[in-house]
């Protein structure tokens, strides 16, 4: 329960060794938790930073297609979404709720 973490210290705004941060994170989550974020001071305008591990998917993602199935939406986002909101990634993936909220 993301409330439970946040009650318990947890960051709104911390990234993971990916770069995701909370709100990204939240992309199919309910309007709800997204309200927990914002009222814990998630950033709303923070942006998926260019780390190394989302560098080597943006270019081994599109090779590994052409060898193997890769799922096309994963692709996307990874050869794609250095510099993404959370907003343009709730909104690309048709989480509704969230992108109203």
């Amino acid at each position: 329960n993301i409330q439970l973490l946040l009650q318990y210290g947890a960051s709104p705004t911390h990234c993971n060794a990916v770069g995701f941060f909370p709100l990204l994170q939240l992309c199919n989550g309910s309007a709800e938790d997204l309200k927990a974020l914002l009222d814990a001071r998630a950033e709303v305008n923070q942006q998926l930073p260019a780390t190394t591990p989302l560098k080597v998917a943006g270019y081994a993602l599109p090779f590994l297609a052409r060898l193997t199935e890769v799922d096309a939406m994963a692709q996307k986002i990874f050869v794609n979404g250095i510099g993404a909101t959370a907003i343009s990634l709730h909104a690309f993936l048709g989480n509704v709720p969230t992108v109203k909220a």
